[in-house]
């Protein structure tokens, strides 16, 4: 399959070594968290987008040839894959994003004169009852607070969340993103992924 272009990939980015660089491994721990995110990387690539059952996704691949991986494939059961984002969360997910945007800058000389830079909704069913507003919605660790606002698809019936976005002026590489609450009106959205980038 294609699974060799999106280890060189990863390999090229160094995700792995850059999210562990700022992740303290835990000895306990045999995988660490930067090769859990490059398996949820590949998993997404793959199109599963749920952390459980990725170690049967990856089962069928060499994944040390793939992508230079010594564990195995069930290494990567969710309570591991829960236990990586719960790491990376608490690093940052901002410092993560940006380590391995920039590291993009550098291996793929991307243009940086000009960003484009936007807001959406993304509407959600359901009542999401212990969902609460951030103490300081301007925390990188804010959690979005689930909750109705302006809805950009005209779905003022259910909750959202916002979802902002810095991309190259071509528009091929992502070079920020950030997913506040549903009420967070756009100009503190901006504001907020403004400073991040001038970071």
């Amino acid at each position: 399959d294609f699974t060799p272009i999106i280890g060189r990939a990863l390999r090229q980015l160094d995700v792995a070594g850059l999210v562990d660089a700022l992740v303290p491994m835990d000895p306990r721990r045999r995988v660490s968290t930067g090769v859990c995110v490059e398996a949820m990387i590949v998993a997404i690539v793959l199109g599963k987008h749920t952390l459980y059952r990725i170690d049967e996704l990856l089962r069928p691949y060499d994944l040390e040839v793939a992508f230079g991986w010594t564990a195995r494939a069930e290494q990567f059961h969710d309570n591991r894959l829960a236990r990586a984002l719960d790491d990376a969360f608490e690093v940052g997910l901002t410092k993560i994003q940006c380590a391995v945007f920039l590291r993009a800058v550098e291996v793929h000389d991307l243009e940086l004169k000009r960003l484009h830079l936007d807001t959406s909704s993304v509407s959600v069913y359901g009542e999401y009852a212990t969902s609460a507003p951030p103490a300081d919605p301007e925390d990188e660790r804010a959690v979005p607070y689930v909750t109705r606002g302006h809805s950009k698809d005209h779905r003022g019936d259910l909750k959202q969340i916002v979802y902002g976005l810095a991309v190259l002026g071509d528009g091929g590489a992502a070079a920020l993103g950030r997913a506040p609450s549903g009420n967070r009106a756009d100009p503190p959205a901006v504001r907020w992924l403004l400073a991040r980038l001038a970071e």
